[in-house]
């Protein structure tokens, strides 16, 4: 899910809650011209995709997204967990359905 020109925030949480209505994922992706601004690592971790699409670590602005997600795990500390619902590569291991449920959910500070 991108924002794009006249998309508010609030859309592309109604988008976010139709994939995982639908049963789908969602990747959270920015837009090309764009800034240091790190929100986009705050907006992937609270809609809990589980993943960022932001290019490869060659450019400040993609360097400072990378750079977020990485505060926001030390912020978290043990709390942190992986936010894709959809995704449980534990579940083949045999992890039981209360430790799926605890993992699944998105974890982020108030």
């Amino acid at each position: 899910m991108a924002f794009h020109k006249g998309d508010t925030v609030t859309q592309t949480i109604e988008a976010a809650a139709l994939c995982r209505k639908a049963g789908s994922g969602h990747v959270t992706s920015n837009r090309s011209g764009e800034t240091e601004d790190a929100f986009m690592a705050d907006f992937a971790v609270a809609m809990g995709g589980g993943q960022i699409k932001t290019g490869s670590a060659c450019r400040s602005e993609r360097i400072a997204k990378y750079n977020r997600l990485l505060q926001i795990e030390a912020e978290l500390g043990k709390a942190a967990v992986f936010g894709n619902v959809l995704y449980s590569p534990q579940a083949a291991v045999g992890e039981n359905k209360k430790q799926q449920s605890r993992r699944s959910r998105v974890c982020m500070p108030m």
